[in-house]
């Protein structure tokens, strides 16, 4: 296989070739070749014109400018004709060609221009990222040193807590401890002033009232209301006893229950005295102020609100609600209501589980602000059946 020569290549076909000649004619190399061979040409020519032997020559050129152009009469003159018309089409390629150079030195100054106004734009931006780069730095190390203090300060938020903490727990030790001797003393004192056996001797409850309100998280709101008629002796206290099931809410104090009573009788007071305070089971002393005189009456009221305390309704179906008196007379009115808010996604119902009652009746009832529920109550019992509890056992049966 031949090598090819150095240089441009030829081009084998017409159209190639046309098109190679041009590129070659046009480029900007080219151009200002064939500017600088105008210029040359144009010189000679205008100093044949300006010169004393040249006169066919310069009539002719001149005509031709003067668009008075005519053919040359001989061949001498033929020759100059043809001369100047080669100088004048010399002439206007040159011109055109001086103003395509000024043209593209105009652009090239604009183009120049515009590339210096990138550049400093471009300079602006990298002074405006440094500067950037420095502020988030900046913020950064700030940042990290704000991160550095909040931890620092967490850290001492959690000491002084866990010191304050631990302070309230020996001061709610120590107070509970306190309270629990000082309840200790009371039932002492009270049990040597006024003993067991003498003390409320022919008491009788002559009516007992029990209501629950349990809402949808089964917490329940109690209401329990006693009639209450002195014996043969003054009657100065009597105790009361709370105890609920393990699914209830443990509670520490009487204080959390919102445990109150209400004395129905205007001008008698009473107020009470924990006498036992364990998470599930409770018991108070209450004290009648003035004592209830022999054989009167007194009218009083226990509400409290246990959070929890029917839950096991929902978990095992049912829960057992009674009561035991110590009575020297007949119970002449007892009574149970017990209503559960809708919502629960179930429905009570309510079964004699104690000691059968005379004159019982056990009916659905309705609370006054709308909760379905039962209601259940006996009247004259006899104080013999009231050594065993009366029981109510309460279910709750998913719908």
């Amino acid at each position: 296989m031949s090598a090819q020569p150095e240089g441009d290549p030829i081009p084998e076909k017409p159209a190639e070739f046309g098109r190679t000649l041009v590129k070659l004619l046009t480029g900007r190399k080219s151009l200002s070749f064939w500017g600088a061979i105008g210029f040359a040409v144009a010189t000679v020519l205008a100093g044949l014109l300006l010169s004393e032997k040249s006169e066919g020559y310069k009539r002719s050129l001149l005509g031709l400018l003067g668009g008075g152009f005519e053919p040359p009469l001989s061949a001498q003159t033929e020759v100059k004709g043809w001369l100047a018309l080669a100088t004048f089409l010399v002439v206007v390629f040159a011109l055109a060609f001086a103003y395509y150079s000024i043209s593209r030195f105009w652009k090239i100054q604009s183009l120049q221009e515009q590339v210096r106004s990138l550049w400093k734009l471009k300079r602006r931006a990298e002074t405006a990222l440094a500067g950037a780069g420095s502020e988030r730095d900046r913020l950064r190390g700030e940042n990290l040193q704000l991160e550095m203090e909040r931890d620092s300060l967490r850290g001492m938020l959690e000491t002084e807590r866990d010191r304050v903490q631990k302070t309230l727990e020996a001061r709610n030790n120590t107070l509970r401890r306190t309270l629990g001797e000082t309840i200790g003393a009371a039932s002492r004192i009270r049990s040597q002033m006024f003993p067991a056996a003498v003390h409320g001797a022919g008491k009788t409850i002559e009516s007992v009232h029990y209501l629950y309100y349990i809402d949808k998280q089964f917490n329940t709101e109690v209401h329990r209301r006693y009639l209450i008629r002195a014996g043969d002796t003054p009657m100065h206290f009597w105790q009361i006893a709370i105890r609920v099931s393990s699914e209830a809410a443990p509670i520490e104090t009487f204080v959390d229950l919102g445990y109150r009573l209400v004395s129905h009788d205007m001008g008698k007071e009473i107020v009470y005295l924990p006498t036992r305070d364990e998470l599930h089971d409770k018991a108070a002393c209450v004290y009648f102020l003035p004592y209830i005189a022999p054989k009167q009456r007194r009218d009083i009221e226990v509400t409290y609100r246990w959070p929890k305390m029917m839950l096991q309704l929902q978990t095992q179906g049912w829960e057992n609600c009674s009561v035991k008196l110590n009575n020297a007379g007949p119970l002449q009115s007892y009574s149970f209501e017990v209503y559960l808010e809708p919502g629960t996604g179930g429905m009570l119902n309510c079964v004699e589980s104690g000691v059968p009652l005379p004159n019982k009746k056990m009916e659905p009832a309705t609370s006054h602000h709308g909760w379905p529920g039962w209601k259940y109550s006996a009247t004259e019992i006899d104080p013999s059946l009231l050594n065993t509890e009366i029981s109510l056992r309460v279910e709750w049966n998913r719908s």
